[in-house]
């Protein structure tokens, strides 16, 4: 009988694993939304800029007086020059 390569092995066991927490999840409903967030007990998660006020948020930040600064795009595939003419992102 042939052995098995060593790499061979160590792929399988990762498929393997990947196909078994994939049907653990799907089994199992999952949060969505500030419910999926987790935190330490005494904080507190709060909706700051939802859909309505941000469709296409793309990075936040605070600053050192704890302000909340959101990047958004325009939601258009554009680039260089053309985005430059037509500046639609804000801050």
């Amino acid at each position: 009988m042939k052995a098995v390569p060593l790499a061979v092995r160590i792929l399988l066991a990762a498929l393997l694993a990947g196909v078994g927490s994939t049907f653990a999840q799907s089994s199992a409903k999952l949060a969505t939304g500030l419910a999926a967030v987790r935190v330490p007990e005494g904080f507190k998660v709060e909706l700051a800029a939802g859909p309505d006020l941000a469709p296409y948020a793309m990075f936040a930040a605070l600053d050192d007086r704890g302000r909340l600064f959101l990047a958004e795009s325009s939601g258009k595939n554009i680039r260089g020059l053309a985005m430059s003419q037509t500046p639609e992102c804000r801050i």
